[in-house]
């Protein structure tokens, strides 16, 4: 009996992506939000070393809630559109599949300790999806991530191939923006 093919069979195997058919990138994730206006969809908030707190809270609905304690605060009205484009800024940056222990280990593996924040900002975000998938990774149910992040800015220098920091950063100019935009229509 001839063993090469049964060995070539089995090498052929193991040289086999193990998911060979998932999505290469995070903006292959099929995903969903809630309409229910009483469902948060979106929170990003920042707090500064000078005290400065800003914060958007986004519901199913597209209201927006908008906050910074110097200037105040304001309420408004996304379109279906809006909502799909910084809800995709999140999830095209891995923020979906964000865990901060797996974070903290790629760290620690680049340099040898967690990173140090250094420009002084907290950002505490929550994304809320009713359903989300990419390849083979399919949370049974809604998804919910929660997590806070020090210097994100300063994060995304230090490690520009990794998605979630960058994210992070475009969220917060969102907010940014968004506020002082509100700011001026004030005026």
């Amino acid at each position: 009996m001839c063993k090469v093919p049964i060995i070539f069979v089995f090498l052929s195997w193991l040289m086999i992506p193990a998911h060979a058919d998932e999505p290469k990138t995070l903006n292959d994730a099929i995903w969903t939000v809630s309409t229910d206006p009483t469902k948060p969809l979106l929170k990003i908030s920042t707090s500064g070393m000078d005290g400065t707190r800003r914060s958007a809270l986004l519901y199913g609905d597209g209201r927006l809630q908008l906050e910074h304690n110097y200037y105040g605060n304001w309420e408004q009205q996304l379109s279906t559109e809006e909502i799909h484009a910084i809800i995709s800024i999140a999830v095209t940056h891995g923020l979906a599949e964000w865990d901060s222990e797996t974070i903290l280990a790629r760290q620690v593996h680049k340099y040898g300790s967690p990173f140090p924040g250094v420009d002084g900002l907290y950002v505490g975000i929550l994304l809320s999806l009713e359903s989300y998938e990419r390849g083979s990774y399919k949370p049974s149910g809604p998804l919910s991530r929660s997590f806070g992040v020090r210097s994100p800015r300063s994060a995304a220098k230090h490690f520009p191939d990794w998605p979630e920091y960058p994210g992070i950063e475009k969220l917060v100019k969102w907010l940014r923006d968004r506020i002082e935009a509100a700011r001026k229509a004030d005026k």
